[in-house]
């Protein structure tokens, strides 16, 4: 008796003698690596009210694992797809399957990824070579790593100016009015850009340090201003 199973790469259905039952076996048209069940599944004839519900398929949910060793998932197969026409999964990606154990080279499942970097992974071009075969992708909370990121490539992508901020932020008590508007501006744009990952946090306290500074010199320089505006009309109205 064969086992009947379904392709989860072209959804093809195929036959599978007994005998491979529980192992893993390549599809002839896609070339994806599924799980062969331990037995077949019960006709619908064999179910019933009393006889139980047949079995349901494997839940179709991915785990993704970066050329760095970063795991992330799982995700529907629709979404693994989408991530793959963002290019967000390369051909040294590894893919597995949440009831799988071990994991397997992306272009096993998408074979179209080898093509786009032949050129660059000349040790991986032996055929059939899987330098990944025997590492499992460790299973991690479902989190999508391809939001908007936080930092670019391990640094943030730009550098506090905090310690700045701070000297005009001083210096505006001292020399001019005009560095407490630069150290509430800066300071405020800074703050912001912190907030949302785009600029190094570590400077944060030197930043709110300027802008307080820079806001009680332009409060402090414009009552002057004021006064001394209000004391002129006063004097010609004398």
């Amino acid at each position: 008796m064969a086992i009947e199973i379904i392709c989860q790469g072209c959804s093809k259905k195929l036959r599978v003698p007994d005998e491979h039952a529980g192992k893993q076996a390549r599809c002839p048209e896609c070339g994806a690596i599924m799980a062969i069940p331990a037995s077949a599944l019960p006709t619908r004839a064999a179910t019933g009210p009393f006889l139980g519900s047949p079995q349901t398929a494997p839940p179709d949910k991915w785990y993704l694992q970066t050329e760095d060793g970063h795991s992330y998932g799982p995700v529907p197969r629709a979404e693994l797809d989408r991530w793959v026409a963002d290019g967000r999964v390369t051909a040294r990606s590894m893919l597995r399957r949440e009831d799988e154990v071990n994991g397997t080279l992306a272009t096993q499942l998408y074979p179209q990824l080898a093509s786009s970097t032949a050129a660059t992974s000349g040790q991986f071009s032996q055929a059939g070579a899987n330098p990944f075969a025997d590492r499992p992708v460790a299973p991690v909370s479902p989190v999508n790593p391809y939001a908007a990121p936080t930092s670019y490539g391990g640094k943030y992508r730009q550098a506090h100016r905090g310690p700045l901020i701070l000297t005009f932020g001083i210096l505006s008590f001292f020399c001019c009015f005009f560095f407490g508007i630069a150290a509430w501006a800066m300071g405020a744009d800074d703050l912001k850009k912190m907030r949302i990952g785009l600029m190094d946090p570590s400077g944060e306290g030197l930043t709110r340090a300027g802008l307080i500074l820079g806001i009680v010199s332009c409060v402090l320089n414009g009552l002057v201003i004021l006064l001394q505006v209000v004391g002129a009309i006063v004097g010609g109205l004398r």
